[in-house]
């Protein structure tokens, strides 16, 4: 395992539409264990760090750490590549689920992207109330990290671009070789602090 700064992995599914073909990620199950004592809401504020999607993280929050631990950062295009998001918290545990305006449990994916492509597969996991724990020390969870498009065309007429290809009769068509960035994005935002992106080089099969 390599670290650079969630198998229960996120359950994938594949979705259908006219003259397009896409892979969707939902919602993750924690590996943690809830503590007894909880926090569930925060009036005070800082902006010591920058989370994914707000501008200020509460104080209990701000003193967690967050990682992204990658099994290669070097691979052939096409496998997956498996991780876990690893998060360290010094304080009690806390629920997530309880502190979204929507009363939707967040989910995430890990994705890889670079200045041209941006292969974050779309969410489409129905609301759910269900607890995201983050427990006091450190949580664990798992993820798979796509090295094939996410979504490409099926129709030779269809206009492609850089993140929507056409499809190989096999599916999905592998990344272009290349340097990436590993990057988490949240379907709720979340008062947690970003971690840092890895770089993921992708090579191309011996075959290609």
């Amino acid at each position: 395992m390599i670290a650079l700064t969630v198998t229960a992995c996120s359950p994938l599914t594949s979705s259908h539409a006219a003259g397009r073909h896409s892979t969707s990620a939902t919602q993750v199950t924690t590996t943690s264990t809830p503590t007894t004592e909880a926090i569930t809401t925060s009036t005070t504020t800082t902006t010591t760090s920058t989370p994914t999607t707000t501008t200020t993280i509460p104080p209990a929050f701000a003193r967690m750490t967050i990682q992204i631990e990658l099994s290669a950062t070097r691979a052939v295009a096409g496998p997956p590549i498996n991780g876990n998001l690893v998060i360290t918290n010094p304080g009690p545990a806390v629920n997530l689920t309880d502190l979204e305006p929507s009363g939707c449990k967040p989910g995430f994916s890990v994705y890889l992207t670079n200045g041209t492509i941006k292969n974050e597969a779309p969410s489409t996991t129905d609301c759910v109330g269900a607890a995201f724990i983050i427990a006091q020390g450190t949580t664990t969870l798992p993820f798979t990290i796509f090295t094939t498009y996410v979504s490409c065309s099926t129709s030779q007429s269809a206009v492609t671009t850089p993140n929507d290809p056409l499809c190989l009769s096999s599916g999905m068509p592998p990344l272009p070789p290349g340097t990436y960035q590993a990057t988490i994005g949240w379907d709720e935002v979340v008062p947690l602090p970003q971690p840092r992106p890895v770089t993921v080089t992708l090579v191309g099969s011996p075959a290609s």
